[in-house]
């Protein structure tokens, strides 16, 4: 009593109409009504209130609200002055069948990602992101905007998420960019995130994450830009990743990682970023390294690495933007190589 789900299945059966409808569209306008009753805001600073929108739910005037010719759902989206609170709403997962957009900001959600999400087999764009860094987001995802119609979309950043990451993600296979970033997720990475061979962009950073790197991340096969930084991963970095051709930013660092740099990641020939520093990394630094063309930047800093670096990564110092290494002790590395020590 008193939820937004039970307000808005008085407000359906309420309606005249009610019984005249087909099942599909009791539970579509049941659907609306839970989720603008999940938001705060209406009625006020130039808003409506949802309910004077009409009779067609269609026809709602909400920021944006599309139906397809068969009057069925495919778009819901809203005012950044309409905020959702709490835990992110299930209630649209009933429009599996037929919702292909999803975007409103939250305000710190909490609760965890709700495996129900993985119904929705039609979904191409999902953005739930947190208020607060919302300029910082617009920034870098307002490129992303255009593709996010043809392509999978989903951005859950800056929450207040906790709990694993769902299994059920995994069934998401048109997803190209995946941002679960700056929650409070726990629990290991599931290795169900490496069937999704579209993924460009996987961003998992400042969670509470823990486990080895999943080795079958060496399936993404379109990846290129992988960050899992932040995090509290052990374990050592999976060989797999060499397989991973088009990546071109890779971003480890802060996290408990063991064992040596595998020279595999040598063969990355479209690598740029390689950010490995405050690890637990030993052995010697991979001559291998020395063949990364495109390389601009590498922190291999704050680590447990001995020997010298390798006189192939110091040619590279022309292209390099910078190069850091614990150089002041545990690493030699000649005059004008690295451009920081520590």
């Amino acid at each position: 009593e008193g939820t937004p789900q039970s307000k808005a299945l008085e407000w359906v059966v309420s309606n005249s109409d009610y019984e005249s409808y087909a099942v599909w569209r009791r539970v579509q306008r049941y659907t609306l009504a839970a989720v603008a009753f999940s938001l705060e805001g209406w009625g006020s600073n130039g808003i409506v209130d949802w309910k004077d929108g009409g009779e067609d739910e269609c026809s709602w005037i909400w920021d944006e609200i599309k139906c397809n010719s068969s009057g069925r759902l495919t778009q819901i989206g809203f005012n950044i002055r309409l905020v959702a609170r709490g835990k992110v709403p299930v209630d649209v997962a009933l429009l599996s069948d037929s919702l292909e957009k999803l975007y409103f900001s939250s305000k710190d959600f909490s609760g965890s990602i709700p495996t129900e999400l993985g119904m929705l087999s039609e979904l191409r764009y999902l953005n739930l992101r947190s208020l607060f860094p919302f300029v910082f987001l617009q920034r870098f995802t307002s490129s992303l905007v255009f593709y996010s119609y043809v392509a999978g979309y989903l951005n859950l950043g800056f929450n207040k998420l906790d709990g694993p990451i769902p299994t059920e993600l995994g069934r998401l296979t048109n997803l190209k960019y995946l941002y679960l970033y700056g929650n409070k997720l726990s629990g290991t990475i599931p290795t169900e995130l490496g069937v999704l061979s579209n993924l460009s962009t996987l961003n998992l950073y400042r969670n509470e994450l823990v486990g080895p790197i999943p080795k079958e991340f060496g399936l993404l096969s379109n990846i290129y830009k992988l960050e899992l930084y932040y995090n509290k991963l052990n374990g050592t970095i999976p060989t797999e990743l060499g397989v991973l051709s088009n990546i071109g930013y890779l971003s480890l660092q802060r996290n408990e990682l063991v064992g040596p740099i595998p020279t595999e990641l040598g063969v990355l020939s479209n690598l740029s970023f390689l950010y490995l520093h405050v690890n637990k990394l030993s052995g010697t630094i991979p001559t291998e390294l020395g063949v990364l063309r495109n390389l601009k930047e590498l922190s291999l800093r704050d680590n447990d690495l001995t020997g010298s670096m390798p006189t192939e990564v110091c040619n590279l110092r022309t292209q390099l933007w910078s190069l850091g290494a614990d150089c002041k002790e545990e690493i030699q590395c000649n005059e004008g190589c690295c451009t920081y020590c520590y």
